[in-house]
């Protein structure tokens, strides 16, 4: 949506509206999955939805392909 914004400022007020509404049925949902797990605990909804709003989803699912665990940054590994 984002670029769309960009692209076409004239619907930047829509385009940033439908953005909001799509995170929040996002969060929903994932609100929705924690609870039906037993995560009803606060701090993890904050925590979930910081994540999602900052899209850090697709760094952790990224940096979990390439085998990144714990604190430590993760360093590239070799395409052979």
């Amino acid at each position: 949506m984002m670029d769309c914004r960009k692209i076409d400022p004239d619907f930047g007020t829509q385009y940033y509206h439908t953005e909001n509404k799509a995170l929040a049925l996002q969060t929903g949902r994932l609100a929705q999955f924690l609870i039906r797990h037993n995560f009803a605990d606060p701090l993890q909804f904050i925590l979930v939805r910081f994540v999602i709003r900052h899209n850090l989803i697709n760094q952790l699912l990224t940096e979990d392909e390439q085998g990144c665990r714990g604190s430590e940054p993760c360093k590239p590994q070799d395409k052979r």
